[in-house]
């Protein structure tokens, strides 16, 4: 049991001394390609939410001996630039990065009795050495859409070998089932230098699609090669979907009622919220309606509102959710539970009521030896 109280009480005392941060460095990133001897210099900003906060910078990352900073010690903000100066070869091709990091300056904080984390940033420089050969690197994406609307798509090409090449790219459509396919877009050929990288946009014809989710495949063929991407999308309907529900609840208490619902659309839906009506045999007790909320695309949330059990009695009751968004809503018809409130419900409250006097007696006790203790030095 002492070992509880001392525990809550260095708890207690330390939350007063914990210090969080927060440290922005741009820009966040750089990329280019190998070039033997190859200097470069980038600028940089950084800034901190605490304009007396001391920031240090440092470098790290496979090429860090290759870097050097105008300036590395800052309070608050500031601005300096990074030189970077490149060996006459790399032997291991592909991506090598360098970090940029700024960090709280611990040096400074020594002495301050902060405890927590300390907050640090990290901007990537991203060096390319060309693989010997063919050697072609793609993403491929389709974003989501709504009903009605034609889908983007985006193909990102970087070819990091050494021979150029000449890429025929296809994308297929499937069903919902993946059986059958709905379009079969083919592209000309796509020429690509070495250490050339291409981005390719199209639209494609989904209007007509049914909401849901599809997969879209990018097959893509050069030098006898052969490599397959794959991309799922979803088109919305302008629909809010009741996902769950709360239906246990304690008698005599003013209860939380949590409706979570789902959005079916591609686009953010302002106001959303849920009226609730419980009833017993057909005759309503009660109405109540949840706070306002807006829906992102495709976000889950809860939506709280408060059933009053005060006056109701164990057992068996009918709930009526509707949620409305916009001129539309969502209906459901459920049914819900009163209970008995448990006895085990009400023992970790007594507990922590006696836990948290325990602590309020051991702080006031400890605060008035160590005010004794001064006491007793000044005379």
């Amino acid at each position: 049991m002492k070992k509880v109280i001392l525990f809550i009480i260095l708890i207690i005392f330390c939350s007063n001394f914990i210090s969080s941060g927060s440290i922005g460095i741009s820009p966040s990133s750089f990329r280019f390609f190998f070039e033997p001897g190859l200097e470069k210099t980038f600028n940089y900003g950084v800034t901190s939410s605490d304009p007396s906060q001391q920031i240090k910078i440092y470098v790290t990352g496979d090429l860090a001996e290759y870097v050097t900073i105008s300036k590395d010690k800052f309070i608050g903000r500031g601005d300096f630039s990074v030189k970077i100066k490149l060996p006459s070869t790399i032997e291991k091709p592909g991506t090598h990065t360098i970090l940029i990091g700024a960090i709280e300056d611990k040096e400074e904080m020594e002495g301050e009795n902060i405890i927590g984390g300390i907050a640090a940033v990290q901007a990537r420089i991203d060096i390319i050495v060309p693989y010997p050969g063919i050697y072609l690197e793609h993403t491929f994406n389709i974003g989501n859409i709504n009903e009605k609307e034609k889908a983007q798509t985006e193909i990102k090409l970087d070819n990091l070998g050494l021979e150029n090449l000449s890429v025929k790219a296809t994308i297929k459509i499937y069903d919902q089932n993946e059986t059958e396919v709905l379009i079969n877009k083919e592209f000309e050929e796509i020429p690509l230098g070495s250490k050339e990288s291409r981005v390719i946009t199209e639209e494609l014809d989904t209007e007509k699609f049914s909401p849901g989710e599809y997969k879209g495949i990018l097959t893509l063929e050069y030098k006898g090669k052969t490599d397959k991407d794959s991309s799922q999308f979803k088109i919305g309907e302008f629909f809010i979907r009741i996902v769950d529900y709360s239906y246990l609840f304690e008698k005599g208490k003013i209860n939380p009622f949590n409706i979570e619902v789902e959005s079916k659309w591609n686009t953010k839906i302002d106001r959303v919220y849920a009226t609730v009506s419980i009833s017993d045999e057909g005759v309503i007790l009660q109405r109540f309606e949840t706070l306002s909320k807006e829906l992102s695309p495709w976000e889950i949330k809860n939506l709280t509102g408060y059933i009053d059990a005060t006056g109701l009695e164990s057992k068996r009751y009918t709930a009526s959710i509707s949620v409305k968004y916009e001129n539309s809503s969502t209906n459901k018809l459920v049914a819900i539970h009163i209970e008995e409130p448990s006895e085990k419900e009400v023992l970790p409250f007594i507990i922590l009521g006696v836990v948290l006097l325990i602590a309020l007696i051991a702080i006031i006790l400890l605060t008035s030896k160590v005010r004794k203790l001064k006491h007793e030095r000044k005379k």
